[in-house]
């Protein structure tokens, strides 16, 4: 009987050590899992990218003053912006699209795999063949940018054509039909100033198309050439105002 008893008693005390042990464990509470990428539209006509909810909301509170872009071995800087509800890429993305050259829309892949904000990036299409889903006979060329700034508003002078346009102004008769976006087509004729040196011009309809446009100071206009129709197309971008 003692030799039960022991027994008994020895079960009795595993059982409590077992009990004990067993409501010590703590369980890991639930995360959700990292987002490591996302897509976003870069648009040839602004100079900011939207970032997804589902990603930026991995930032909060604490979000990033800055993040990184890396392609083809070098990295840019790029400033981040809240607005509201909604959080943006902002200062940084005009240099990164003249360094690459993205005169078109395209699509960006973003991947984040050791660092929530250093991106890898991947365009779609691929930066050698942006044609923003043109047919071949509608294709274009980008020509130049202006940038416009205070003085150009403030005292303004004719538009000077650089070099790079003067064979596709030959091409087209010394006359410039731009296609504009939902607006019926601008008709600027070319003339020469300055006789000696034989710069080419736009004049009275450069100043009417600032008057019309109501442009800031930051604003761009780009040039394009439709090579087959020997026609121009032009696209603003704003400065995004952020009292809106």
């Amino acid at each position: 009987m003692p030799s039960e008893l022991s027994t008994d008693s020895t079960k009795t005390s595993t059982s409590s050590d077992s009990s004990t042990t067993t409501s010590k464990i703590e369980y890991p509470t639930h995360t959700n899992p990292l987002i490591l990428q996302f897509t976003a539209v870069f648009h040839n006509d602004m100079d900011i990218i939207e970032v997804p909810t589902f990603y930026h909301q991995q930032w909060a509170p604490e979000y990033p003053e800055f993040v990184n872009f890396r392609y083809d071995g070098t990295i840019y800087q790029i400033r981040l912006r809240q607005h509201r509800t909604k959080v943006y890429f902002v200062k940084g993305l005009k240099e990164f699209r003249k360094d690459l050259s993205i005169y078109e829309s395209v699509i960006i892949k973003f991947l984040a795999c050791n660092n929530k904000s250093m991106f890898d990036l991947y365009f779609v299409p691929s930066l050698e063949c942006q044609t923003c889903g043109r047919p071949e006979v509608m294709s274009r060329q980008h020509i130049w940018a202006l940038e416009i700034t205070q003085s150009i508003l403030g005292a303004p002078g004719p538009l000077r054509l650089p070099n790079c346009a003067m064979t596709h102004v030959n091409a087209c008769g010394q006359h410039m039909t731009i296609l504009r976006r939902f607006e019926p087509p601008l008709q600027w004729n070319v003339v020469v100033v300055d006789g000696g040196v034989r710069r080419r011009y736009v004049v009275q309809p450069w100043y009417q198309f600032l008057a019309d446009n109501d442009f800031s100071h930051g604003d761009e206009v780009s040039f394009y050439y439709r090579i087959i129709d020997k026609i121009w197309e032009i696209v603003i971008r704003r400065r995004k105002n952020w009292e809106y």
